[in-house]
Formats: C-alpha cells, structure tokens, sequence
C-alpha cells in the first residue's frame, strides 16, 4: 500500500484510502466496521456467516477511559435473532425478535419524536440491523456504563439538543429472568417477584436475596412417574 490518507466522512465515518489505485472510493480500513459504544446510521450491528465476523457494541469502562466495559449490545442469531444486552457473558436484557417492523420486546418510544427506518437483514450471509434515516435526522443508539440502551434524536425544534427516544430497560422487570423459574414480576412491588400459583420459594428468605434463593418449587410434588 502506497499514498494511503485518512478521511473522516459527514456520516461519521473514519476512512483509509490508497490514492494508488486512482479509485477514491476504494477503501483499506473503516470505523463503521468496528464500532465502539455508539451506533450511528450507516453501521450494522450483527453477524456475517461467511466470516463469522460480530459486529456489537461495547459500552465504555467509565466517562474517562474508552476500553471495552462490562455491558455489550449483539445481534443473537441462536433460533430466531434478537436484540441482547449483556454483562460480560451473563444476559441482562433482550429486546425480543424482529417482526416486521421493529424488536418485539422493544419499549415505547417517546411520544411525537421520529426514528430511522429500521432495516433488519436475515439471509444465508448475515444477519444484521441498522438505522437509515436517509439525512433526514441524526440519530444514535449508545451502550452507557451503567448498562442502559438509549436511542438519541438530534433535535430538530432545539438546534444542538439530544432528545432520548427510547431508553431499556425500563424497570426492574426489563432485566432478564430476574424472578428465576417459576415466578413473575411485578413492577408495583418493591421486590419485584412472586411465585405462580401453586408454587412457593425454596427459601423463607426475602426476594430481596441473592438471586440463586429466588426459584420457586411446587407447593405440592407432582405424584406421577
């Protein structure tokens, strides 16, 4: 490689091109193939079949040190593909499958705010996502350190505000199988968990305990063999 320059383009993009090969469009190395903790429009989260490559995010370790953090955002391909967020290798949110047009489990968007178009791509080469917004507004998805998901908008009644359009998870909830086997959560109670009818804790512990005390056993063993 000779004469390679650096461009960053308007989408964000950083670029490595050859001026060798007369081709200004001919590119060695972008950034839209390895992002960060921000997903601009243009950059697809997923993964491609034929190289096995991933594209994901990863939130920061803090505001101050740009190194890879404990919370990552992935396209999941196992079964149907969905959107996840995990804890280093432990699942801590998933925002459901794709249907259409959008992510099942996804929550509601702010009120009278505009998003991308979604493009959700599932083939025998990849399976990937992204945001198209074809310059009509600026839009970012970030992975904050605190494990949050927040879709920002750049606000166009406000010149230079950030408006949050949809932010996961929500509550205690949103968090992946927070109540263990057999229970469910409610959101208007301060632990969160209760057992399905016709089952009881292992523990007379509070909910409030670690997590491994909160699966839920039947009340009365099933008499069958």
């Amino acid at each position: 490689m000779k004469n390679p320059y650096v461009q960053l383009m308007d989408t964000g993009n950083l670029v490595v091109k050859d001026r060798k090969t007369g081709n200004l469009e001919n590119l060695l190395w972008q950034s839209f193939d390895h992002p960060c903790d921000t997903l601009l429009p243009g950059v697809k989260l997923g993964r491609s079949f034929k190289t096995g490559k991933d594209r994901y995010l990863s939130s920061w370790k803090s505001p101050e040190d740009p190194a890879p953090g404990q919370f990552s955002l992935w396209i999941d391909p196992t079964g149907f593909p969905q959107l996840v967020l995990r804890q280093e290798s432990v699942m801590l949110y998933r925002a459901g499958s794709w249907n259409g047009q959008g992510f099942t489990g996804s929550p509601a968007r702010t009120p009278n705010v505009s998003l991308c178009n979604f493009q959700f791509v599932m083939n025998e080469t990849e399976v990937s996502y992204e945001c198209d917004t074809n310059g009509a507004l600026v839009s970012r998805l970030w992975v904050d350190q605190s494990g949050g998901v927040v879709r920002y908008i750049r606000s166009q009644v406000e010149p230079g505000r950030w408006v949050s359009a949809i932010y996961a998870p929500v509550d205690q909830c949103d968090i992946y199988s927070t109540c263990g086997a057999n229970g469910r959560c409610l959101v208007n109670r301060s632990s969160g968990c209760v057992c399905l009818k016709g089952f009881a804790t292992q523990s007379l512990k509070d909910w409030s305990v670690a997590k491994s005390t909160k699966d839920c056993i039947r009340e009365t063993q099933l008499n069958c063999t």
